[in-house]
């Protein structure tokens, strides 16, 4: 079942609830729909929650809530005064927040090299993130930092991504890069300016050679590659595909938008390192 068509997924991000392993322990549970986890048992609920607390999640409160079945803390009633009524400022929604952030989000994560949609999502959804301004601040605690980590793994950053993210919230030490003699200041501040829209155009003449050289090209297969993962050459795909676990990611994700069948789908198993199984000999 795809993420868009799956209902325990659907509820769950719609209700700011989301974690990968507590959407694991209610499908063993054989939970699915919004009504099956309000007719579950408080005990079995509380038992939940608490061993997805191991793994970070931090919404117990609100599925409770969700749930209907825990009585609220009444609050104390404020006494009445006679100040004039103040007109508050309307929140804006959560889904135009999002969308006002996208291309500001976007162009920060891309030049740090952590740009993925799912983890865009992790950051505005869950942590309501806006700003890579609100970003800096998040990532100066080491226990935000370690639950979200660990949710960005969950989300789909792995290999060379995930080492970045790491990175870039202090959890691992960059390698000292030697000093080029003839380094030249102004192109290298050149080349830190160039726009994502700009690599991806540049890089297309060697990445549809490379990907027709292997049987595989497909416009939307580079635009997988560019716009999700931001590789721009071979050898940043190359070094992505060492890592198992993203080269299933990949060849998932690929076989889906460029419906692959027969040669190109074999091609495609290549190009991420899936060898092909041999036929057992008869006996």
């Amino acid at each position: 079942m795809s993420k868009e068509t799956d209902p325990l997924r659907k509820w769950m991000k719609a209700k700011g609830v989301w974690q990968l392993d507590l959407s694991k322990l209610l499908e063993n549970e054989d939970v699915t729909t919004l009504d099956s986890f309000r007719q579950m048992d408080k005990a079995k609920v509380l038992e939940l929650i608490g061993s997805a607390k191991k793994t970070g999640f931090m919404h117990g409160a609100k599925l409770k809530e969700l749930h209907g079945g825990f009585p609220k803390k009444k609050k104390k009633a404020k006494p009445v005064t006679s100040k004039p009524a103040e007109t508050k400022p309307k929140a804006k929604d959560p889904a135009d927040l999002k969308r006002e952030a996208r291309k500001d989000m976007e162009k920060y994560m891309r030049s740090k090299g952590i740009w993925q949609i799912d983890l865009f999502d992790l950051m505005t959804d869950t942590y309501e993130i806006y700003s890579p301004g609100q970003f800096e601040e998040y990532r100066a605690d080491p226990e935000w930092v370690d639950t979200f980590l660990t949710e960005a793994q969950h989300c789909g950053v792995m290999g060379k991504q995930a080492v970045t993210l790491a990175q870039l919230c202090g959890k691992a030490k960059k390698k000292k890069k030697k000093a080029k003699p003839d380094a030249n200041p102004a192109i290298e501040q050149k080349e830190k300016q160039i726009d994502p829209e700009d690599l991806k155009r540049e890089a297309r003449p060697v990445m549809e050679k490379y990907l027709r050289d292997k049987g595989v090209w497909k416009s939307v297969l580079y635009d997988l590659m560019a716009d999700k993962y931001g590789i721009y050459s071979p050898d940043e795909f190359e070094e992505y595909v060492e890592d198992p676990d993203w080269a299933d990611e990949f060849f998932i994700a690929a076989r889906q938008v460029c419906g692959f069948i027969g040669a190109q789908a074999e091609n495609l198993k290549a190009l991420c390192g899936k060898k092909k199984k041999k036929a057992k000999k008869k006996v």
